[in-house]
């Protein structure tokens, strides 16, 4: 099952399948990758105009982005506003840093007055809630299995470039 790569950089990787933007973040994120994010959700919503899906997987180490790239999350989410039907995401640190970058996604939700990013600390329990809101391309479709296949995909591609 291909996914589209949108964009990759020693931090982010950004894939799309159907209306669903996968990204892996493994690093500090900057402005620049910041509106790539952005970018992929306005892309994505061009060929599905019914809404955007995003799937979220925070790497272990990952740290909170800069400033200007935390600036920007908010400022392109609200500009999306109802667009984004599910963003799910998978933080793999814990701890401090975990309850740090929850703040900070909480803030988000708060400036674009939404509850649009959920945070969850298994692949499978995001995967169950983002499953819904993908795109099926048959009646029937199981489209949490693809989901996960997808994101596999995605995460693979991820790693092989940072290895």
């Amino acid at each position: 099952m291909p996914t589209d790569v949108f964009y990759r950089s020693a931090v982010l990787h950004l894939a799309c399948f159907r209306n669903v933007v996968i990204s892996h973040t493994g690093g500090l994120l900057r402005l620049p990758e910041m509106k790539k994010i952005g970018d992929a959700y306005r892309d994505v919503l061009k060929r599905h105009p019914q809404g955007v899906v995003a799937f979220v997987v925070l790497a272990q180490g990952t740290p909170v982005a800069e400033r200007e790239a935390l600036q920007e999350s908010p400022r392109f989410m609200s500009g999306l506003r109802d667009s984004i039907l599910c963003a799910s995401v998978v933080m793999e640190e814990g701890g401090a840093m975990a309850q740090l970058l929850n703040t900070v996604i909480r803030g988000i939700n708060v400036v674009t007055r939404r509850k649009s990013l959920i945070v969850f600390t298994t692949h499978e329990d995001a995967l169950r809630a983002t499953a819904p809101h993908v795109v099926k391309q048959s009646s029937g479709e199981e489209t949490t299995a693809l989901l996960k296949q997808a994101v596999a995909e995605a995460r693979g591609n991820w790693q092989t470039l940072r290895a």
